[in-house]
């Protein structure tokens, strides 16, 4: 994993790599009893990432966000979307796309889900063009 690391930093091209109980590396990566798992590799930084401090921002002050990326597909890989109950930076590439994904992730971000969805090129729901895994931020209730 480290190598794949250091080939997205050197490139800035993301990655999605999948690992088995029959690779190599599978040990490592957790995989002891059986399964395949999936990493998706991006780098992060100012330049590359400029929704990063929205959520930094808004974890900091206790409010839901959501990040949603494309993580494999038809789509521009590593595409982003920074989503709150009444914000959205970033884009995807498609207004269609987006309009489902957003609707779809406030919807997530009420139930506090981190989850991988699929889309289709108009943002039909279940389709294999574009996965997209959404990360949510929710604070605890204590």
């Amino acid at each position: 994993m480290l190598a794949i690391a250091q080939q997205v930093v050197a490139t800035g091209q993301p990655m999605l790599e999948t690992y088995g109980i029959a690779d190599d590396d599978a040990f490592t990566a957790g995989l002891t009893c059986g399964g395949t798992m999936q990493v998706f590799v991006q780098a992060a930084n100012r330049q590359s990432f400029p929704g990063l401090p929205v959520i930094a921002r808004s974890v900091a002050h206790r409010k839901s966000v959501a990040l949603a990326t494309v993580v494999s597909g038809t789509r521009e890989l590593g595409a982003r979307l920074v989503i709150s109950p009444d914000h959205v930076s970033g884009s995807l590439g498609d207004p269609q796309l987006e309009v489902a994904v957003v609707g779809d992730v406030r919807n997530l971000l009420v139930q506090g889900s981190t989850c991988l969805r699929r889309y289709g090129h108009r943002g039909e729901a279940h389709l294999a063009e574009a996965a997209i895994f959404v990360q949510s931020f929710v604070p605890s209730l204590d």
